[in-house]
């Protein structure tokens, strides 16, 4: 770099490895403004002082702080640029902590797409059988309410808001078990929604149970939801030919839900039903 007492805007660029544009910028939003600006022909010139501006920017942003924040700083003033600087401070600790949260969610997503892609996968292939199922330990939210769609996305979004604070291990899909006989779609249904965990915890009205294990009758339904009714009665009659009785709620296993597909034809959702063997 030639040692000069003036740089021009393209020179300042190249020497700070910032954009043209970069430079313009700064000068439009008085945060680093030139020696002299020719009024004529627009033309600016910067100093070696300026270079130590543009280089202390670069630094600030890096550290994550906006330019809003940069031109709040003002070293001259130590009280204020502290307090700028303890704020700034607090704002990065709170977003450390929402990264933590999001980076949990994240793998708790990671580790139910593996065990979707070793236990559902292979599954996919057959309609209705009847196959063993282990215990799962859930937690779960149940309560009594009509069967619209309006209040199962209260009830879904009741049981997150208490499950998330929580920091629940949550994986694999969500589950629908209903404990009325014959009541889909109506005003008082006794239904809890509930998800797998890695780990016993319990917080506020959030519960943990488990489902038992044994065999379950299962039906792989894909499409929509509005047809659910069908296969669940589909299921039960191959139930009956099959000398099977029902031996436990009705679970509904949203394997590949609305927030996951595209379009209707994509959805899957695997009906279970425990069973006895008529002697």
């Amino acid at each position: 770099m030639e040692d000069k007492d003036f740089y021009s805007s393209g020179e300042m660029a190249k020497i700070c490895g910032i954009s043209l544009r970069t430079v313009r910028y700064y000068d439009e939003i008085g945060l680093v403004v030139p020696k002299i600006k020719d009024e004529h022909t627009n033309h600016r010139f910067y100093t070696r002082f300026h270079i130590w501006q543009f280089e202390m920017i670069k630094l600030l942003k890096e550290l994550n702080f906006s330019l809003d924040e940069i031109r709040k700083l003002d070293f001259k003033n130590i009280d204020l640029t502290f307090e700028n600087l303890k704020t700034k401070k607090q704002r990065n600790l709170e977003e450390i902590e929402k990264l933590k949260k999001s980076n949990l969610i994240i793998d708790q997503w990671i580790y139910s797409l593996s065990w979707y892609r070793e236990n559902v996968i292979p599954d996919l292939q057959e309609t209705q059988k009847i196959k063993y199922i282990p215990s799962r330990r859930v937690a779960y939210l149940r309560k009594t309410s009509p069967d619209t769609f309006e209040y199962r996305l209260k009830r879904y979004r009741e049981f997150y808001k208490l499950t998330n604070p929580a920091k629940l291990n949550l994986f694999g899909p969500v589950l629908y078990l209903y404990h009325s006989e014959n009541k889909y779609g109506q005003d008082d249904v006794d239904y809890e929604i509930c998800q797998q965990i890695k780990r016993d915890y319990c917080s506020g009205d959030v519960s943990i149970r488990i489902i038992p294990e044994g065999e379950y009758a299962v039906y792989i339904h894909q499409g929509t939801h509005e047809k659910l009714g069908q296969s669940y009665f589909s299921l039960r009659t191959w139930m009956h030919l099959k000398g099977y009785k029902k031996a436990g709620p009705d679970i509904f296993q949203f394997i590949f839900n609305q927030g996951m597909a595209r379009k209707d034809e994509e959805l899957i959702t695997e009906i279970q039903i425990k069973v006895t063997k008529d002697k």
